[in-house]
């Protein structure tokens, strides 16, 4: 499929769905950055990273009690990993306007 193709596609699903996956296909994990609004409510960043970055290690610690990880339960707990680093990712985005 021509990548003018794809690129049309994921902008009429609002999400780059094809590119991810190949991303992930080459070891990459694509994520857009986005930051929250108020750039400078530092407590919402806070917040959001310690919500997500809780739920992996709720998810992981259950999915050890029961001794062995289905396909399912892995991808459930890749997705919570992969929204906990899009909140460092946003954090991080907000804090780079304050780089030299």
């Amino acid at each position: 499929m021509p990548i003018d193709v794809v690129a049309d596609l994921e902008t009429a699903a609002g999400d780059p769905i094809v590119t991810r996956r190949l991303a992930a296909r080459q070891g990459y994990l694509l994520h857009k950055v986005d930051t929250l609004s108020g750039h400078d409510r530092w407590q919402d960043h806070q917040r959001r990273i310690v919500r997500q970055a809780s739920g992996v290690f709720v998810g992981l610690t259950e999915l050890l009690e029961g001794g062995e990880i289905s396909r399912f339960q892995a991808a459930a707990l890749i997705e919570e990993i992969d929204e906990t680093l899009v909140a460092f990712i946003s954090l991080r985005s907000s804090l780079s306007k304050f780089s030299i």
